[in-house]
């Protein structure tokens, strides 16, 4: 499951979400299965047997999904569906009117947890239609005696009140989901100035360093020069302060690049520190620029760390993979490097532990979101976060981002 475009905001609500639909499905069950089993004697067989089957299944998945919330949508989506063929076909189910004509279809008793789960699924026109159509059927049943002969007054009153109903939880799910994703845009922002941040933090350090080589170095051989132009230390001094603009020249010029082998050999060195058991497998690719490789080997380096800190199976270490390589946005296989925009350097980083589920990891735990996608994203990049419980963990690196196949043929 990737979750690399879902913020905090939107996993909050959704675990939120699942959990108020399993506490409204908690508190409302007692009486709506009370209600079934006192008026199962009215009913017809097949009718009670579908009741039972559509009620149980999807009242039990929507406190499994409450308990572990997953984000999937079915079990709120079958809810709502099963209450409303079953609203609708209430007057074919009634075999003996006459148990029916002075009782409330226990139906009533379901329809507020139906329609909470309509309205979970954060469409304002869902919720009324279907809070207007569900509404309709029920006041067609209730004039009768399979309904409870309810007069044309009180029926009205019922129809309204479920159509409000269902507009006012729409409105409360269409506002939570704004509240949402303005928290996810403040993350986004947030993680966009750490990143912003730590590039001023790297400048500054670059600068120190050159300051320091002119200062240490340079200004040393000159003076030197100046003060003693005969000596024999002249000449080393030079050499040295030559050597040291050299070398800081190149890890801050913006047109250099680093050769894939060097590349491999800074990725193999950055992952054997954290994990020297590691397994790497290179295949071939072409050279980046600096900026990338500093990127893409200190992302790397930030997935195994996590790897060796917190994956585990059956109390022993997980065992952690890399796979370097290039990779053709054609045809997804390991290739020669080409000059074709389709060809991606990538790096995939695997461990067999326990997994995760990335709707338990709490918001402000920004850890991959700032050292792995943000920095491959600050890189021109892009990471993939590939996680589930008993599954292990799988981060996908690539750079240039990958471009859609029907983009690229362009």
């Amino acid at each position: 499951m990737s979750q690399t475009d879902v913020g905090p905001g939107s996993l909050a609500l959704t675990r939120i979400t699942a959990r108020l639909m399993g506490w409204i499905t908690l508190l409302t069950a007692p009486a709506w299965v009370h209600g079934a089993l006192d008026q199962a004697a009215a009913m017809s067989t097949w009718w009670n047997a579908l009741a039972g089957a559509v009620m149980g299944i999807f009242a039990t998945a929507v406190l499994i999904s409450a308990i572990r919330p997953t984000g999937a949508r079915w079990p709120a989506i079958g809810l709502s569906g099963g209450v409303g063929i079953l609203v609708a076909l209430w007057p074919w189910g009634v075999a003996d009117p006459s148990l029916t004509a002075t009782r409330l279809p226990w139906l009533w008793l379901a329809l507020p947890l139906a329609m909470a789960a309509v309205a979970s699924l954060d469409s304002l026109l869902s919720s009324v239609t279907y809070g207007a159509a569900v509404a309709g059927l029920y006041a067609r049943s209730r004039i009768g005696p399979v309904g409870g002969d309810g007069t044309i007054a009180v029926v009205a009153v019922e129809f309204g009140f479920l159509l409000v109903l269902s507009v006012a939880l729409a409105l409360l799910a269409r506002a939570s989901r704004a509240a949402a994703r303005d928290l996810d845009a403040d993350a986004r922002r947030a993680v966009a100035a750490s990143i912003e941040a730590a590039g001023l933090a790297a400048t500054a350090d670059a600068r120190a360093e050159v300051d320091g080589v002119l200062h240490d170095r340079v200004l040393a051989a000159l003076l030197l020069a100046v003060r003693s132009p005969s000596s024999p230390d002249v000449s080393l001094l030079a050499r040295q302060a030559l050597a040291s603009l050299a070398d800081s020249g190149a890890t801050t010029s913006q047109g250099a690049t680093v050769a894939f082998d060097d590349l491999r050999e800074r990725i193999e060195s950055g992952v054997r520190v954290v994990a020297p058991k590691a397994h790497v497998v290179a295949g071939k690719g072409r050279p980046v620029p600096e900026a990338v490789a500093r990127a893409v080997v200190e992302a790397t380096a930030e997935v195994v760390r996590n790897s060796v800190r917190h994956a585990s199976r059956d109390g022993h270490p997980a065992t952690v993979e890399v796979r370097i390589g290039a990779r053709g946005a054609a045809d997804g296989e390991m290739t020669e490097p080409r000059p074709s925009v389709g060809d991606v350097l990538t790096v995939d980083i695997c461990d067999d532990g326990e997994g995760f589920d990335p709707l338990d990891v709490p918001p402000e735990r920004l850890g991959l979101a700032v050292s792995v996608v943000g920095r491959m994203r600050q890189a021109g990049g892009a990471a993939v976060v590939n996680a589930a419980p008993g599954q292990g963990v799988r981060v996908a690196l690539s750079w240039p981002e990958p471009v859609p196949v029907t983009e690229a043929a362009r």
